[in-house]
Order: C-alpha cells, then sequence, then structure tokens
C-alpha cells in the first residue's frame, strides 16, 4: 500500500517502519510519520485512515495546544474545540495506491 506523503492533521506519512523495529512481526504496518514542529512518531494505517481522526499531532504539539485551550479558557471564560485553534476542520480521504 502506498500512503507515503499523505497529509493528516499535523502529520505527514514518510514510509512504513521496519519489521525489525516492531515488536510483534505480526501486527499490521506501522508508519513513520513526522510533525509540523519536526518530531517523529509512529501511527498505524488504521490510525491514518480514520477521518475522526483530523487533530492528530505529536505530544509536544498536543501539549502546547492544550495550554492554549486552557490560556483561553482562564481569560475569556470560553472552552473552544482543538479544531478551532489549529484550523483543521475537515479530513481529506486517503486514496490508497496499490
Amino acid at each position: 500500500m502506498q500512503v507515503q506523503g499523505y497529509e493528516y492533521g499535523f502529520f505527514t506519512v514518510l514510509g512504513v517502519r521496519p519489521l525489525s523495529q516492531r515488536g510483534n512481526p505480526k501486527s499490521t504496518s506501522i508508519y513513520v510519520v513526522r510533525c509540523r514542529c519536526g518530531k517523529y512518531a509512529v501511527r498505524s494505517l488504521r490510525v491514518i485512515r480514520n477521518p475522526a481522526n483530523m487533530n492528530d499531532m505529536c505530544e509536544h504539539c498536543r501539549h502546547l495546544y492544550n495550554l492554549r485551550r486552557r490560556n483561553r479558557f482562564l481569560t475569556e471564560g470560553k472552552d473552544v474545540d482543538l479544531s478551532e485553534l489549529t484550523g483543521i476542520t475537515d479530513k481529506k480521504p486517503l486514496n490508497i495506491k496499490e
């Protein structure tokens, strides 16, 4: 399956993680992704294809956006959704090329 270059949330899919680096070789494919901030993470194909997962980001960025949400709540008294802060409102479908 070809999902390299697919962008969703803050991530860009770079490629498949080698079998030697996976815990269980019979598990589903694990993909290496890069966040907008430059940090790397791993995600499964199921997580990448999930249409509800449009604001996926690394732990560092998630922490920073949660701090921004908390700050806005403390200053304005308004609880905002994560998609309002990120500006991501939808997710383009993943077309898998075999």
